[in-house]
């Protein structure tokens, strides 16, 4: 049969064929590692979130990223890639979102001067009027 097709137009149907299926075949185990990467990534993101102080500063965008990682790792484990792929990368965007809004919000607190603390001390005695001399009378 191969030689067969080997011999006139069969052939490049052949390795037309040929190419496909390997590509096909290689297709699956790029998956689950293009799946793990973006987890990586999501999971450093989140880390950055995290130094950036955004689970006080931009509370929902940093859950939202750690919900997002959590289902990404979740459907890694159960062989869906595609899915884990598509949450991984939602939570890289809102551990993205997260670092930038919490950022924004602690430039103006550090660009602006501390405000001075009130002055708590008691006012000094003002110093009593002086008596009315007899020469100072008109």
């Amino acid at each position: 049969m191969a030689l067969r097709l080997m011999r006139g137009r069969g052939f490049g149907t052949a390795l037309l064929l040929a190419l496909f299926s390997a590509l096909a075949t290689n297709a699956g185990c790029v998956a689950p590692a293009i799946a793990l990467s973006d987890i990586n990534t999501a999971q450093a993101e989140l880390a950055a979130a995290r130094t950036a102080e955004a689970p006080r500063l931009a509370p929902y965008e940093y859950t939202l990223a750690e919900v997002y990682l959590d289902q990404a790792r979740l459907r890694m484990g159960s062989s869906d890639y595609q899915e884990s792929y598509e949450y991984a990368r939602k939570a890289t965007a809102f551990a993205r979102q997260a670092v930038e809004k919490a950022e924004s919000h602690a430039e103006p607190a550090a660009a602006s001067p501390a405000p001075a603390a009130p002055d708590l001390a008691p006012a000094a005695a003002s110093p009593a009027p002086a008596a009315p001399t007899p020469e100072s009378k008109p």
